[in-house]
């Protein structure tokens, strides 16, 4: 069994779609990042 992940890219170049737009509409409005409670002092810890 495969255990690693694929990147947008690769995942939309197996379906036939644009890995750039996957990857657009994954960040924004698959995940809740934009609604996280901690999003605003997050940047400290990077």
């Amino acid at each position: 069994m495969d255990t690693k992940g694929n990147n947008c890219h690769t995942v939309g170049f197996l379906y036939g779609v644009n890995g750039k737009s996957l990857h657009r509409y994954c960040k924004d409005f698959m995940s809740d990042f934009s609604d996280w409670n901690q999003k605003s002092h997050a940047e400290d810890y990077l």
